[in-house]
């Protein structure tokens, strides 16, 4: 199996929404979107009005009541259930490990929020680069991982 992503950064929620209004408008599905913002709740919120889906970690469980701002040690799951929790959400959305830290820190030292799509197809791979640029995206990049 070969899963495609595409993922990005964006400064502030309202082009988030921008974004992933013109993703979907793209053709792309709903449930092939994850969005995670420095605060769970937010993500939280933002996967019930836009109707995508939540990265892993972020709806439950010990660390969903838990904001993800100033969290450190992003790729050490064992040192607790927030950093766990971040990690499987890094790699949910199709987070390379070699880039974990990398997009983590991005969303919790810097503010970013981190939106992914996953791809079906190498074309897809494709439109959803020029649909990121297109909206403001940075932080740009893209994996083809076997599993």
């Amino acid at each position: 199996m070969t899963d495609l992503a595409v993922f990005g950064t964006y400064a502030t929620k309202r082009q988030v929404e921008l974004a992933v209004d013109q993703i979907i408008q793209d053709g792309f599905n709903r449930v092939d979107l994850s969005v995670l913002f420095p605060e769970n709740q937010t993500s939280r919120e933002f996967v019930q009005e836009k109707q995508t889906r939540a990265p892993e970690g972020i709806s439950s469980g010990p660390a969903a009541e838990v904001p993800l701002a100033g969290t450190i040690g992003i790729t050490e799951p064992s040192i607790g259930p927030v950093h766990g929790a971040l990690s499987g959400a890094l790699v949910g959305m199709g987070i390379p490990p070699d880039e974990m830290e990398t997009y983590g820190d991005f969303v919790v030292k810097d503010g970013f929020v981190l939106v992914s799509v996953q791809c079906q197809a190498p074309d897809q791979v494709t439109r959803a680069k020029d649909l990121f640029q297109q909206t403001g995206a940075e932080h740009i990049s893209s994996t083809t991982e076997k599993r």
